[in-house]
């Protein structure tokens, strides 16, 4: 399964990533795909499924995801703690935990970037990690906009979003 890949990691550092998702389950399976196969550390994933009608249980379950569920979309406040119920009880807990919606993209490094900056600038353990949003249509001036290739999760260019990445080559939407 996907989240052995990072079993044998040897990292120092260790990071809980707390999905919540509501029939998404493309763009869940995207987030979790990118959250380990990005990560240079070890990462904990934990999901709450609102519903989850669309597979997106079944995917869990395949994938030996730890999740939590209700029939009915419960809101953010309460699956969040929910996650860090569960997130807590883990054998292996950490103090870091990351709080994502189901359709989030992560990069290479994703982990070990934050990880550093908070230890540098002595960020306390206890923060709301804001990734920056990429959006297929419009000009939201708060957005990278629009970068067509995210109209559709399972047909992002991985490899031209690094090289926009890494070359600041990504069009930042202006008002």
């Amino acid at each position: 399964n996907l989240l052995s890949l990072w079993c044998t990691c040897s990292q120092v550092y260790l990071m809980d990533l707390l999905i919540v998702s509501w029939n998404n389950l493309p763009y869940l399976q995207r987030c979790v795909e990118t959250a380990v196969m990005s990560s240079d550390g070890c990462v904990n994933i934990y999901v709450h499924l609102n519903e989850g009608t669309d597979g997106s249980l079944e995917y869990c379950q395949e994938e030996d995801i730890p999740y939590t569920h209700t029939p009915d979309n419960i809101g953010l406040p309460l699956a969040v703690q929910y996650l860090e119920e569960l997130s807590s009880d883990s054998k292996y807990p950490s103090d870091d935990l990351f709080l994502v919606d189901d359709d989030i993209y992560f990069i290479e490094g994703w982990d070990r970037e934050f990880y550093e900056f908070r230890k540098k600038n002595k960020i306390p353990q206890h923060y709301l990690l804001c990734p920056t949003m990429i959006e297929p249509y419009g000009q939201n001036p708060l957005t990278i906009s629009p970068w067509t290739q995210f109209r559709d999760p399972q047909f992002v260019n991985h490899t031209d979003l690094l090289k926009a990445v890494k070359t600041n080559d990504l069009r930042f939407a202006r008002p």
